[in-house]
């Protein structure tokens, strides 16, 4: 039997929380085993399953560790560290979701190269503070780019140019994502060939952070009477891979 464990410190409980979500699926549909457990200082995610199932099982762990730190870490970063309160809030709420995906193939293939799940044990706040220096590097040197042009980056035809060069780097997770937004509802088939729906509220903001974590190669909106602003954004940000 294979077997893993994942310690980190309270204070990126949430995060640690999220990758258990997102290997509920895995754990099911291989008969794993885990458990969450805490203490007055951290937080343990045991994982087990039959050899047969080992591989599939830690394909899935990279996956969701790589969202782990260049997704969820990531974002923290950005929020303590870009400055875009000159842009419209519709604005920032595009920029940041952008900003976070920006470039993400290459990023999760640093983590990717340096994890070892062969070590039965992964330290997650040890593997960032000491492992990933080049990618934090990175990400400071992103903002201070972001943050010294943010005048120019707030008028139009450069905040368009923006968005469409930020898109061009993210990787494209599904083929086509269905939005039914008068039944919460985002249908798509994700990386490990599973068909997912998923609940989800038709606010701009969430649909973005959605569509942009899928950048999907199109965009089916289904029962879109009455949510004419929210097509406009999303059309606006992916243009004519927009479907309605």
């Amino acid at each position: 039997m294979w077997e893993f464990e994942l310690i980190a410190n309270k204070s990126i409980s949430p995060y640690l929380q999220k990758l258990v979500f997102r290997m509920q699926n895995v754990i099911k549909s291989t008969n794993s085993v885990s458990a969450l457990l805490a203490d007055e200082m951290c937080i343990y995610f045991s994982i087990g399953c039959q050899e047969q199932n080992q591989s599939f099982v830690k394909t899935a762990l990279r996956i969701a560790l790589c969202e782990l730190y260049c997704v969820d870490l990531k974002k923290e970063y950005l929020q303590n560290n870009l400055n875009i309160s000159k842009c419209s809030i519709e604005k920032q709420e595009v920029l940041l979701p952008l900003c976070v995906h920006f470039d993400r193939e290459m990023e999760r293939s640093v983590v990717l190269n340096l994890l070892d799940l062969d070590s039965k044990k992964l330290c997650v706040n040890s593997f960032y503070n000491f492992k990933l220096h080049s990618l934090e590097r990175k990400w400071q040197e992103f903002c201070e780019l972001i943050n010294q042009n943010v005048s120019l980056i707030s008028k139009p035809k450069n905040y368009d140019d923006l968005i469409a060069f930020l898109l061009c780097s993210i990787d494209s997770r599904c083929e086509n994502a269905i939005i039914n937004p008068r039944e919460k509802l985002i249908v798509y088939r994700n990386s490990l060939n599973e068909d997912i729906a998923e609940h989800l509220d038709p606010t701009q903001s969430l649909v973005l952070n959605k569509l942009i974590e899928l950048n999907p190669h199109f965009i089916t909106i289904k029962a879109s009477k009455g949510y004419t602003k929210l097509i406009e954004c999303v059309r606006r940000v992916f243009g004519s891979r927009v479907l309605t």
